[in-house]
């Protein structure tokens, strides 16, 4: 499944964007929940959450600001991801090739590729509204971040975040 999509942004932006893993559910709103543990290179493990699904990729290649290889698996599904950013001075074009395989790709085949568009597809639109804003709006995500983080001293990645201040449990919250 091959997708593109042309980013009035240059390439400089959207690869920090796409690069930022810990920060796509900031503004992909498909996304509930993204964690790489690691730097943002060859070997590091990223887990997604979308929807029902939970995924866990592996980085295959990164070439800084021209594309990245991902390999993933959820329950029985089997994902190779890979990501080109082409670009000229002021746009850049988004090219992905996405494929899937596994039993539940062979038991129910049309449902999963078309999850698999949908999630692409949205994914791609998302990181194109993103990069368009610009960025002042990446500065200001990572201001309101760096907030976030002064007004919790603790914060994990779990479905249920228990939220720490002052050293004493204030409130427990669900993760959307």
């Amino acid at each position: 499944m091959d997708h593109e999509i042309v980013i009035e942004s240059n390439r400089e932006l959207v690869w920090r964007i796409l690069s930022n893993v810990n920060e796509y559910s900031r503004w992909n709103p498909h996304i509930k929940h993204a964690v790489l543990y690691g730097q943002f290179e060859k070997n590091n493990d990223i887990k997604l959450k979308s929807g029902n699904w939970e995924f866990d990729f592996k980085i295959i290649e990164t070439i800084p600001e021209n594309g990245i290889y991902l390999v993933g698996k959820t329950t029985g599904v089997n994902i190779d991801l890979k990501i080109k950013i082409d670009s000229t001075d002021s746009q850049s074009k988004v090219i992905s090739k996405l494929k899937v395989s596994g039993w539940m790709v062979s038991a129910f085949r049309s449902k999963i590729k078309e999850a698999a568009e949908d999630f692409i597809n949205l994914f791609l639109s998302s990181l194109k509204v993103r990069a368009e804003l610009g960025e002042a709006a990446l500065n200001k995500d990572s201001e309101d971040r760096d907030k976030d983080s002064k007004a919790d001293s603790f914060h994990m990645p779990t479905p249920f975040n228990v939220i720490y201040k002052s050293g004493t449990r204030s409130k427990r919250k669900k993760l959307n």
